[in-house]
């Protein structure tokens, strides 16, 4: 997690030590379910809270990029990881493989709502019938 751009939930080491400990758990199931379920939930509550320490470091991490000199897009990067996150916890994955559908605007400040117009359009003509000074 050294990298600014690069981040992953759970490093291949521990990803490779939490799938040993998984089959482990799924092999015991056969001849003891109810420790089994058990130690399946003890090992999804130890991936959770790991994945929330990584998340935890890299929110503190961040927060040292975003209070110093970034970039914007750096900082897109990362707040469209933040949004994949949200959405995979309240959707799952069913909203990866779903195709994008129109979403509500979020709403716009009177104040932004009113802002002249970008510099680089054409001014709109008032009088159609009269041509642009």
């Amino acid at each position: 997690m050294g990298r600014q751009g690069a981040f992953t939930f759970v490093d291949h080491a521990t990803t490779s030590d939490f799938e040993r400990r998984w089959h482990t758990v799924q092999a015991d199931f056969v001849e003891d379910p109810r420790r089994a379920v058990g130690e399946a939930g003890a090992l999804v509550a130890d991936l959770m809270d790991h994945v929330g320490k990584n998340l935890r470091q890299r929110r503190s991490e961040l927060g040292k990029v975003r209070d110093g000199e970034s970039d914007t897009e750096t900082m897109r990067q990362e707040f469209r990881r933040y949004k994949d996150l949200m959405n995979r916890m309240l959707h799952g994955d069913s909203q990866i493989d779903a195709p994008q559908q129109a979403r509500p605007q979020a709403p716009v400040s009177p104040e932004r709502a009113t802002q002249v117009a970008p510099q680089n359009r054409p001014p709109v003509n008032p009088n159609p019938n009269r041509p642009n000074d």
